[in-house]
């Protein structure tokens, strides 16, 4: 309960109350041995730091609730953290530990069948491949993001892709095709 009071004192933008409710969540899960509950309020600690611009304190948060969900072998959320930790590393400009994160969780969503999670990470990876000029291996991720999305109608997954891939048109010079997309969004 104490974690998901942080989480709407986060959407609430109290970002001091949502910091106290997820450390005392923490602390409570940490006390009783609840490893999996630990885990969860630690990821949710690092989203709250990512929300307040705080990158490297958001990282440490995630390798703990990483080395938790791995300890205790809770493998479907592992790609969770894994996610929020590659788009972390791709805010700070570290492209590569970011690409090999989200291709991390690309792989686990081939794995295990997880197409929302294959296309979250082909978003992901798109906008890196972009901001490394790499264009046509963004198009590559970006158009199976869409693909994924449209497939298992994740409205979500699908404004990313569309988005990525106007931003992609716009970087390539195609203002037509980035106006087109736009209308899409």
């Amino acid at each position: 309960a104490l974690r998901q009071l942080g989480i709407v004192h986060q959407y609430q933008g109290d970002f001091s109350a949502a910091r106290q409710a997820y450390e005392t969540a923490i602390q409570t899960y940490h006390a009783t041995g609840n490893e999996k509950g630990e885990s969860m309020a630690l990821n949710s600690l690092g989203t709250l730091h990512v929300a307040q611009g705080l990158y490297t304190a958001a990282l440490e948060y995630y390798k703990g609730s990483l080395e938790l969900k791995r300890k205790i072998g809770h493998r479907y959320s592992e790609h969770l953290t894994l996610f929020n930790m590659g788009i972390v590393a791709d805010r700070i400009g570290s492209y590569l530990e970011a690409i090999e994160t989200l291709k991390k969780v690309e792989q686990f969503g081939i794995e295990t069948g997880g197409k929302e999670e294959e296309a979250d990470a082909l978003n992901g990876l798109g906008s890196i491949y972009l901001h490394l000029g790499d264009f046509a291996t963004s198009r590559t991720c970006l158009e199976r993001a869409l693909s994924l999305a449209i497939e298992v109608d994740n409205e979500s997954s699908q404004w990313d892709a569309l988005q990525g891939l106007g931003s992609l048109a716009r970087a390539e010079g195609d203002n037509a095709t980035a106006y087109h997309l736009a209308q899409e969004t």
